[in-house]
């Protein structure tokens, strides 16, 4: 009987003979797929703060929000709303100097 390799993910992981092993990032557990739908509904839930208009920046606000808020819960200590806004205002006002953009400023620095 000859010695049989099984193949070997791009991630380096071998492929066992009932698929890949339970530690393939390309397989997420129950838990963790519900985490991550938790915290994209916070995510919905926040970005109805921060209006889709009027303004011609607020499209790009919202997207740079849902980006880096989004990366931010997935952090082990994640910081607030606000934080993350900040960083996104900075984002847009270092490409458009004194650019007019709206957000519910209550919920964001409370």
């Amino acid at each position: 009987m000859t010695d049989r390799t099984w193949p070997v993910l791009a991630c380096g992981e071998r492929v066992g003979i009932r698929g890949t092993t339970t530690t393939s990032p390309m397989f997420h557990s129950q838990g963790q797929v519900m985490d991550r739908a938790e915290k994209l509904k916070q995510v919905a839930v926040e970005l109805e703060h921060i209006p889709r208009w009027p303004g011609e920046y607020q499209g790009q606000l919202r997207s740079i929000y849902l980006l880096l808020r989004t990366n931010n819960l997935g952090e082990k200590r994640a910081g607030r709303a606000g934080e993350v806004l900040r960083r996104c205002l900075a984002i847009i006002w270092w490409d458009v100097p004194g650019a007019r953009v709206h957000y519910d400023r209550a919920f964001f620095n409370g």
